[in-house]
């Protein structure tokens, strides 16, 4: 969690991040280290948009699927 608070990110910044249901089931604890890592984003002043993908797993097949929420979110309020 370090790494969260050494990145250099300015307040306003837009992520994504997600994380596949079957990818928690393989390692303990990673779904809390998962919202950890979230709320310390948020209280930077970090505009994040982050979900558990029901089924998905660490593979290029899965993250494919969740481009149209990427997309959404680092586009979100641009005309």
């Amino acid at each position: 969690m370090n790494l969260t608070a050494r990145t250099k990110l300015a307040s306003g910044t837009v992520l994504y991040m997600d994380y596949g249901s079957k990818e928690m089931g393989n390692h303990e604890g990673m779904r809390k280290g998962f919202g950890e890592m979230c709320g310390k984003i948020f209280a930077r002043g970090i505009n994040l948009t982050a979900r558990v993908v029901p089924g998905g797993t660490h593979s290029e097949a899965s993250w494919e699927k969740q481009l149209p929420f990427v997309f959404h979110t680092l586009m979100y309020g641009l005309e």
